[in-house]
């Protein structure tokens, strides 16, 4: 059911916010001003320093009705596996990784890869990918 909730609010607000930061309080700041301005869905990058620490910052700071934090430049299923832990609810990679859109289609949390080519695409619908980032 989380994850129905979660795809919903991102379709519906037509925005994630993706957080880039050279350091984990800049990005605490970023995230809570992107709130504050209405975001309901933000994307902490893994190029981050300490994102996991800033994912599970800010999951406990927002409850999940209000808004959805996610976890993004997620390339492998260990990373993945960090983010949920944290409390991540969807996962963003820059492309197709097979191994991450089986975990978080086990664990059912969004998934959405990037993808540059018609077949990309096509591949990242067989794997499961709820949303693709068409690049």
């Amino acid at each position: 059911m989380l994850k129905l909730r979660v795809l919903s609010r991102i379709v519906e607000s037509g925005l994630v916010a993706v957080i880039r930061a050279e350091s984990t309080d800049q990005a605490l700041r970023i995230a809570s001003a992107c709130a504050e301005g209405g975001a309901a869905a933000l994307e902490i990058t893994f190029t981050v320093p300490r994102a996991a620490r800033v994912i599970g910052e800010l999951t406990k700071r927002f409850s999940p009705e209000e808004i959805s934090v996610g976890a993004g430049t997620v390339l492998d299923p260990e990373t993945a596996r960090v983010a949920l832990l944290e409390g991540a609810q969807f996962l963003v990679s820059p492309a197709l990784n097979p191994q991450t859109a089986r975990l978080a289609n086990r664990y059912q949390v969004p998934y959405m890869p990037g993808a540059g080519t018609m077949y990309e695409i096509i591949e990242a619908m067989e794997c499961g990918a709820d949303i693709i980032k068409v690049f």
